[in-house]
């Protein structure tokens, strides 16, 4: 029996990562190239280092010093994400990992509203540590509104099918999924509604 991602993909989270062949024949050909190969691999992390220091973007004004009354705080997740080329849906990720509630992880909103000093100070450490190169390898590129478009459906009846299949929408449809989710997301839409790929 062959691998069943919409039954098995949450069964692999809980588990740990998937088996290396197992992801890889769901990521595009040059990623699982990327993944199954180790000189390719070597390729891909020195090319990596080399982005991330081109990616950062200075944004005149901000200070880093955790002491400051102005810093990561005063920006909001999408500003962040976008200063640091990093997925938005990353750093929201994080903040709700730091214990922030889900109905305070609003992208638009300034991180200070909703999070104490320590948290700010959490989520600076690990947008300053994170490898943009390999947070966007882990999503898709594209959202499930262009999923949607794709196979002809409204961008909410996946984003409600996301809903019952436990897949987090925190920017709605315009959600960039990792990759496992992705392909759930496509195999549910092709049972519940006839589209997609044979």
């Amino acid at each position: 029996k062959g691998f069943d991602v919409s039954d098995d993909v949450r069964s692999w989270e809980k588990r740990g990562n998937a088996p290396p062949e197992k992801v890889a024949a769901l990521l595009p050909s040059w990623a699982a190239e990327i993944l199954l190969d180790d000189d390719a691999r070597s390729e891909y992390d020195k090319a990596q280092e080399a982005e991330r220091v081109s990616t950062y973007k200075e944004v005149r004004g901000r200070t880093w010093n955790d002491d400051s009354e102005e810093g990561l705080g005063a920006f909001t997740p999408l500003e962040i994400a976008e200063d640091f080329g990093i997925p938005v849906e990353d750093v929201i990720e994080k903040m709700r990992g730091l214990g922030v509630r889900d109905e305070n992880l609003q992208a638009n909103r300034p991180v200070t509203e909703n999070c104490s000093n320590k948290q700010v100070h959490d989520l600076t450490q690990f947008v300053q540590g994170a490898d943009p190169i390999e947070l966007r390898s882990e999503r898709s590129d594209f959202s499930i509104k262009d999923v949607a478009n794709d196979l002809g459906l409204h961008p909410q009846a996946l984003v409600m099918l996301c809903r019952r299949l436990d897949i987090r929408t925190d920017l709605d449809e315009d959600t960039h999924l990792r990759w496992l989710d992705d392909a759930a997301l496509k195999m549910s839409a092709k049972r519940e509604y006839g589209v997609g790929d044979d």
